[in-house]
């Protein structure tokens, strides 16, 4: 698949959705650095495509640089602070850098997210 990505995106340098799945396709392959190097490029073209932010933090997670994570999720909360994934993900990270007082922000995010949407 990354191969065929990889082409698609040759083929359609300014596509934003041709640079996130090759993105996507060197993320599966754990290749963090092109991984990255594609999401940035397709919030190049489109910088409202918010979705590469989450999958941008995702890389850096693989790449084991937590700050450019962090910095990545919360750039995608600020345009879809109802994702409860997301949250959840940024609460367990605090924790992990003894930062309680933002772990618990994240987490009641989270919860109170999820029992809106349990509430529907």
């Amino acid at each position: 698949a990354r191969k065929q990505y990889n082409e698609v995106y040759t083929q359609y340098p300014n596509s934003k959705i041709a640079a996130w799945l090759a993105g996507m396709a060197s993320q599966w392959s754990e290749d963090y650095e092109m991984a990255v190097w594609y999401y940035k490029r397709a919030l190049e073209i489109d910088s409202t495509f918010y979705h590469s932010y989450y999958d941008l933090g995702d890389a850096f997670m693989g790449k084991n640089d937590t700050l450019n994570a962090v910095k990545n999720y919360k750039q995608f909360l600020v345009h879809h602070p109802e994702n409860i994934t997301i949250n959840k993900v940024l609460g367990d990270i605090y924790l992990s850098l003894n930062d309680s007082i933002s772990a618990q922000k994240h987490h009641q995010n989270a919860d109170s997210l999820r029992n809106v949407l349990v509430k529907k």
